[in-house]
């Protein structure tokens, strides 16, 4: 259980950390807004966290079970609307 936590804290630090390089992906997207400022718990978009070696990429769906109501007219949850109105994943760069 420790390893999960400070598996996504060092994730929460690299993803969040403008000091850090990773590729660019094709909608931004917070996990300090998400799991911080929002308080939303990992395990609700990593559903297989606890069981799994890697947390996994939530689908479109999991996004959309929060934002057709939160943040509705933001260009960014407009952008994962399209995906989900397209049937489409968004196609995370892992």
């Amino acid at each position: 259980m420790i390893g999960i936590c400070f598996g996504y804290f060092f994730n929460f630090l690299v993803t969040d950390n403008p000091q850090v390089s990773a590729p660019e992906q094709p909608i931004a997207f917070s996990h300090k807004i998400h799991a911080g400022d929002n308080d939303i718990p990992c395990q609700y978009c990593h559903t297989e966290a606890r069981r799994s070696p890697s947390a996994g990429v939530p689908s479109v769906s999991k996004c959309m079970g929060c934002h057709t109501e939160v943040a509705t007219e933001s260009p960014l949850i407009r952008q994962v609307t399209e995906y989900w109105e397209n049937k489409e994943p968004i196609p995370w760069i892992k």
